[in-house]
């Protein structure tokens, strides 16, 4: 197999690690950018630091930068032929908290990624969207061709990205791979997410907050997303082409809680139901057979078994 240096923005992220360390076990370089953005939650640049001491690169590989728009010699030096763009606020929530920020990363930042692939000769841009860019799910099973009208400013910015994208195809030749990733948990996850949020509430108040009894998301373990990431860099059919990035197979948020609590061992865990939140959008599968049928991506992790592996590892890791 050919062996490719990658450049990943926001390598050490929650997908980044993982799609990390899939990379190197291939025989790839890998580059990360990561300015540790800690999001007004300070645990958050504790634990990204640390876990970045645990994953081994090739030497000058690890790039750390606070300005995404300061990374001419990132490319200069390490020379991608392939950029991962994963540089982005975790969820549409932390946005709201940090709007100047993001609006930079986001739009300004993808913007400079954009130039400089181009600059530098780049093959091929891989870009983390989201579903969040669909709003409203309009039929039962989205496909990429579904409407996007989305609900929140974050999946408006990841539009807007894709956008700029296809026209840097257009303008300048750039071949891209963009993914739709939808309602992602796992392993080292922050406690941002919502089953990680989940976790935590059982463990530390013995209650779960659940918003919306019949609200389902199309929950998709991390590993299988990364496995997914690494398809649409690598894989010649991924050229030009738009994956949703899901398990495929919508679940109420309620049978997650309950599954979240038989895993804690919190048996008298409270489960609180709560009005479904108007501003995010109503969710549930999303059609991820494209990506499956170009590449041959696989996903089989239902939430019986991720979110029991993941709910070990949060043990071992919040005693």
């Amino acid at each position: 197999m050919e062996s490719y240096k990658i450049l990943i923005t926001g390598g050490h992220g929650f997908i980044g690690c993982h799609i990390s360390h899939i990379l190197k076990k291939l025989g790839h370089t890998v580059g990360v950018i990561d300015n540790y953005t800690d999001y007004k939650y300070y645990d958050i640049k504790l634990y990204r630091k640390v876990l970045a001491q645990r994953i081994k690169y090739a030497k000058a590989d690890n790039i750390y930068l606070r300005d995404i728009l300061k990374c001419e010699t990132v490319f200069e030096k390490f020379k991608p032929d392939i950029v991962i763009h994963l540089a982005s606020c975790p969820n549409a929530n932390m946005l709201l908290g940090n709007i100047a920020q993001e609006t930079k990363i986001a739009i300004t930042g993808t913007l400079k990624i954009l130039q400089l692939c181009v600059e530098h000769k780049v093959q091929r841009f891989v870009y983390a969207s989201s579903s969040m860019v669909y709003g409203d799910f309009l039929t039962e099973a989205p496909d990429e061709i579904h409407p996007t009208n989305p609900k929140t400013l974050y999946g408006s910015y990841k539009l807007a990205g894709e956008q700029m994208i296809k026209s840097f195809n257009k303008d300048y030749g750039l071949e891209y791979s963009i993914l739709r990733p939808s309602a992602i948990y796992g392993t080292r996850d922050m406690i941002i997410r919502v089953i990680s949020k989940m976790a935590k509430s059982a463990m530390e108040k013995s209650e779960i907050d659940i918003n919306g009894v019949h609200s389902k998301l199309d929950f998709t373990d991390v590993s299988e997303v990364a496995e997914a990431f690494i398809h649409g860099a690598l894989h010649k059919g991924a050229v030009n082409q738009i994956f949703n990035c899901s398990r495929g197979r919508g679940r109420t948020i309620i049978e997650a809680a309950r599954i979240v609590k038989d895993c804690m061992g919190q048996f008298s865990c409270k489960l609180n139901i709560k009005n479904s939140d108007s501003s995010y959008p109503v969710r549930d599968t999303l059609d991820n057979s494209k990506l499956k049928s170009i590449t041959g991506w696989e996903p089989k992790i239902d939430i019986e078994y991720g979110i029991k592996k993941y709910i070990s590892w949060f043990k071992e890791n919040n005693d």
